[in-house]
């Protein structure tokens, strides 16, 4: 079975070929920013829609005269024209916003091109030559294409887009039900307890310390403003990645050691809106938590299940099914008067997510 798969890695190019990059991405944005204004004015004066095939022919006059475009990939530039097209397309389907205007200060610069390869234990880039790369793992697949990007922190990557077959893991016959919270990151029926690492609680009193002092700095082109701004920038990057990081390894774990994965249907968006908890929700990621428990899902051929919002997992025993009304978010033991079971408040949740997400499957 065939699936598109990601991969990325990081790149080491000097001096030389940094300064050629970069003006890919400027030449890109460029492209980005006049064509958009083209394809505004055209529609607003004339009532005259610009496709891929006549922005495309407008580009290679346009290279006549701005001589420096042809200095680039020229895949880089038609990709943009595309992407642009595309862009359109999706926001007259509702799918998207109407497409904005690129700014120099995106911390996040990158670029599309469809003849970016790996070669000779090196990575070949148009117009930029062979570059050094951290080979963290083997493409098995077909390259569709490769997205060359600047990350706030001045570091290359080239992610590749690749069309692979998927490795479907045995089958299994075991089951669980996850519940998820801010105390207990998740709590699975098997009785096992995952804490997240909560790296921006960890990291706050340093990050409000960073941008107080560039706050004060008087000018944005000045050395020291820019040092504090790279300080900043690699430190939530360390945050994101250490996130991502215990992410992927629960995933993973989760993955490979259940068939079936039962999981509450969480309103995040809904729950951030709480002043007091926002910080800690997000912080914990349980939306990009479930993004890749399904993702990874679909490739390993696992299930993934979320049962109704409104269904009562901590005020209901798992024992009896008695519904426990009056329990408070203070109290962390389930309590059961009907039966007399007591259990972890946590425990008794996930037990129940299992139960309902078996019988909503199967009936």
């Amino acid at each position: 079975m065939k699936k598109i798969k990601g991969y990325k890695y990081r790149i080491y190019p000097n001096l030389e070929q940094i300064a050629i990059i970069n003006k890919t991405i400027s030449c890109c944005r460029y492209t980005w920013n006049g064509f958009l204004a083209l394809k505004e004015f055209r529609y607003k004066e004339f009532g005259e829609k610009l496709n891929y095939t006549k922005m495309s022919s407008i580009l290679t006059q346009i290279k006549k005269t701005d001589t420096f475009l042809t200095e680039v990939d020229s895949t880089a530039l038609q990709q943009t024209l595309k992407q642009l097209d595309n862009t359109f397309t999706m926001f007259f389907k509702g799918h998207c916003k109407f497409p904005r205007f690129k700014s120099k200060k995106n911390p996040r610069d990158s670029y599309k091109s469809t003849t970016i390869k790996i070669k000779d234990g090196k990575i070949y880039i148009p117009k930029v030559g062979f570059v050094e790369y951290s080979n963290s793992r083997d493409i098995k697949g077909r390259v569709l294409s490769a997205v060359v990007s600047k990350s706030a922190t001045n570091k290359y990557y080239v992610s590749f887009t690749v069309d692979e077959s998927s490795e479907q893991l045995p089958r299994i016959e075991k089951e669980v039900g996850v519940d998820l919270g801010l105390k207990i990151f998740a709590f699975t029926s098997d009785n096992e307890k995952y804490f997240a690492p909560k790296p921006l609680w960890k990291y706050t009193a340093r990050l409000k310390k960073l941008q107080r002092k560039l706050s004060k700095k008087p000018s944005r082109a000045s050395k020291n403003y820019e040092k504090l701004r790279l300080q900043i920038a690699t430190l939530h990057e360390r945050i994101t990645n250490i996130r991502n990081d215990f992410l992927h390894k629960l995933t993973t774990k989760l993955i490979r050691e259940n068939q079936s994965i039962y999981l509450e249907d969480l309103n995040v968006k809904g729950m951030s809106k709480n002043k007091k908890l926002a910080k800690a929700i997000l912080d914990c990621g349980f939306g990009y938590f479930v993004q890749m428990l399904k993702t990874k899902g679909i490739m390993y051929g696992r299930t993934i299940h979320q049962i109704d919002r409104w269904f009562p997992s901590s005020k209901t025993c798992s024992c009896c099914g008695y519904y426990k009304a009056d329990l408070k978010l203070t109290d962390r033991v389930f309590e059961c008067p009907s039966c007399d079971n007591s259990v972890d408040r946590d425990y008794n949740a996930s037990i129940n997510i299992l139960t309902e997400g078996i019988k909503s499957i199967r009936g």
